[in-house]
């Protein structure tokens, strides 16, 4: 009887009914981003090449450099959000999604601190967890970066806008309001502005963690050359639906 009853849950209960919507919402997700002009396909593609690339690093595919490995596993912490980013887009979980970026933004100005002065990389590995969490924030790593004038892949503005919307309580948080209307849609639904912005604030992220990691690794030039282009192509096609622009509705699709 108890097994009938969780068949009968499983079939007719409300996880099930967001379950088959989610399923709807990335089939018309991976369907009607070809529909969104150049720049969406564009970043798409661009990004499957990127990620095949970090996970093979990551994973020490093709042959392994030694050391400590600290380098690979930050590197396959991005290949990991990244995906879980893409599958969070692809069910129309925009919220949810931007919280990872801002993630990987962190991520990618701290690689940012570690490329342009390897002694910090060593100390970041070096110290006690404490001290880590302690010196190396996102804030005193973005301060770190405005004064040695390092790469600044997330600046102030953009690091609020995303914890705005994806992380801190606000009682005037709309969830998931991507539509030209403003109005929250809690069930999986795609939204074309909230998938144009999650993937252009991934892009960006990605690009610069793209390069940042090359050096991380000490990966061989023929490799690097070929992430470059790339990375390049991320940068090329970031849209024009930015976080920073406030107000809400705040995105024309025209």
């Amino acid at each position: 009887m108890a097994k009938q009853e969780t068949e009968a849950a499983d079939s007719n209960g409300y996880v099930s009914l967001i379950r088959r919507m989610q399923s709807e919402c990335a089939m018309e997700t991976w369907t009607g981003a070809s529909k969104l002009g150049t720049k969406a396909p564009t970043l798409l593609e661009a990004l499957d090449v990127l990620l095949s690339y970090l996970d093979r690093a990551a994973s020490c595919f093709g042959g392994c450099r030694g050391g400590d490995h600290r380098a690979e596993y930050l590197t396959g912490r991005v290949a990991s959000s990244c995906q879980a980013c893409l599958l969070l887009i692809s069910c129309g979980y925009y919220d949810e999604s931007l919280s990872i970026i801002r993630s990987l933004g962190e991520i990618a100005n701290l690689m940012s601190m570690f490329v342009t002065d390897r002694a910090q990389f060593e100390r970041w590995k070096a110290v006690d967890e404490s001290t880590r969490r302690r010196e190396f924030t996102p804030v005193k790593v973005r301060l770190w970066l405005e004064s040695k004038n390092g790469a600044l892949v997330i600046d102030e503005q953009r690091y609020r806008s995303l914890s705005s919307y994806s992380l801190h309580a606000s009682p005037n948080a709309v969830p998931q309001a991507y539509n030209e209307h403003g109005t929250t849609m809690i069930a999986p639904r795609f939204q074309a502005a909230g998938f144009l912005l999650c993937l252009n604030e991934l892009a960006r992220s990605m690009a610069f963690i793209g390069i940042f990691s090359g050096s991380l690794l000490e990966l061989p030039k023929t490799i690097k050359d070929a992430i470059q282009p790339v990375c390049q192509m991320l940068v090329d096609n970031i849209g024009g639906i930015d976080i920073k622009t406030e107000g809400r509705p705040w995105f024309s699709l025209s």
